[in-house]
């Protein structure tokens, strides 16, 4: 579980700075978007990203460990006392230093890269449109002061008690608040996964009106469905009330042929028996 939050992590840190600089590059060069920018290298890029957040999650995997309490319950830590070196060596130093290492990793990777990334991306936008003379809409600020603030306010939090918690020494005030603010801070930290999108959506233009479009357009569909089936529903029943019809008259023309047949035999055995 811990595995799939780091991924988590890196992988929005990731996609948000390469969203951020692909924003840019429409702008900065848009000929060269115009021509390079398709849904192939999209999934490649993506596909990149993945890989790489997969890589930055394998140390976090290969030092995490479970062990049984005296209570019989499972919990889930850091055992860095594993893939130890050859030669003498401090064990506790040791694994002091890889946690700082995996701390100041999550903080650079996950957190300062993609937030430098992200500013430096929309500055070069702002300052390309206002070279150009343009007006930048209402909306394109809102979005840039959205995602940042978002992805500041969602992760700061984490990293900084991470680092709080291996920089400050063992029994200090400050490592015990880092130990029972990180659950929550990441907690928080998920919340960014749930906000980006919403962002990103709202963000559209006349969302409101496609929103009603699409609405519209299952509802006439779905109407279109119930009048089809309405209608097949009636011309199922009209020709079962026709086919009731055809067998009535049917039966009436052989009721009446057999009538006819039987005065006919009555009028001839009477002939035959007068002559």
């Amino acid at each position: 579980m811990s595995s799939i939050f780091f991924l988590n992590m890196f992988v929005s840190g990731f996609l948000l700075a390469v969203i951020s600089m692909d924003r840019c590059l429409v702008v900065l060069k848009p000929v060269w978007a115009r021509h390079y920018r398709n849904i192939q290298r999209t999934g490649r890029v993506c596909g990149f990203i993945w890989a790489l957040a997969v890589l930055c999650t394998i140390p976090f995997y290969i030092y995490r460990d479970t062990i049984q309490l005296p209570n019989g319950k499972i919990m889930c830590y850091y055992h860095y006392a594993q893939l130890l070196p050859s030669g003498i060596f401090d064990l506790g130093s040791l694994c002091k230093q890889r946690e700082k290492i995996l701390a100041f990793m999550r903080l650079s990777l996950a957190f300062l890269i993609p937030l430098i990334i992200i500013i430096l991306s929309y500055t070069a936008v702002n300052a390309s449109l206002a070279h150009r003379g343009c007006r930048r809409p209402f909306r394109f600020v809102r979005l840039v002061v959205s995602v940042v603030v978002s992805f500041v306010l969602c992760w700061a939090p984490f990293h900084l008690f991470s680092v709080m918690q291996v920089v400050a020494p063992k029994g200090h005030p400050a490592e015990k608040l880092a130990a029972k603010a990180l659950p929550i801070s990441a907690t928080i930290g998920f919340l960014n996964s749930i906000l980006n999108p919403i962002l990103y959506v709202f963000s559209c233009p006349d969302l409101c009106k496609k929103i009603r479009q699409s609405l519209g357009a299952v509802m006439e569909s779905v109407l279109a469905e119930d009048l089809t089936e309405l209608a097949r529903r009636r011309n199922t029943a009209r020709s079962i009330n026709n086919s009731g019809i055809v067998l009535q008259q049917r039966n009436s023309i052989q009721t009446t042929s057999m009538k006819t047949e039987e005065q006919e035999q009555e009028e001839v055995f009477i002939n035959s028996a007068q002559n």
